[in-house]
């Protein structure tokens, strides 16, 4: 026996499509009954018979808004995951070139420090060239009256007043 309406209350006649709309805004709620009706304005008590009359369309009216929730999740996913993918192309290509440059500059390094090393070792050759040289018997003497001769000649040019 359906529920007699109020005394002085029209009763509202809903569409098929209003029905299906209405349950869809109760299944995209969650069956929040309270939420949906304040949403769509629709009474509680309406959306719930309608809920339990037609349980059937409710539940392929659920699976509809799941399954279309999976497929925007998967979108979603793939993009995110597509995202990352090219940000890591783009990293990977960015370490890439920096490996590159501190290649180079670790070869010009190289570099460097072999013609450093090429130097010092001359450098070392002549320093003891020129310890042996200077060390040479005889030599010694040879520099110091050498010495001794330039230091008198200077002597003799500032004492002579010409």
């Amino acid at each position: 026996m359906p529920p007699k309406a109020k005394p002085g209350v029209k009763k509202t006649k809903y569409s098929h499509e209003q029905i299906v709309e209405a349950l869809t805004a109760l299944a995209t709620n969650a069956g929040n009954v309270l939420a949906t009706s304040k949403e769509i304005n629709i009474p509680r008590k309406t959306l719930s018979q309608w809920r339990t009359i037609h349980a059937y369309d409710y539940e392929i009216i659920k699976g509809k808004l799941r399954d279309a929730l999976c497929n925007r999740l998967v979108e979603a996913r793939e993009k995110c995951l597509d995202a990352l993918l090219d940000s890591l192309v783009v990293t990977r290509q960015m370490l890439r070139d920096k490996h590159d440059r501190v290649r180079v500059r670790c070869g010009d390094l190289a570099k460097t420090l072999e013609i450093i090393d090429r130097v010092q070792r001359v450098l070392s050759e002549e320093n003891a060239k020129r310890s042996a040289e200077d060390h040479e018997p005889g030599d010694g003497d040879e520099r110091l009256a050498a010495a001794i001769e330039r230091l008198a000649k200077r002597h003799e040019q500032t004492q002579d007043p010409s």
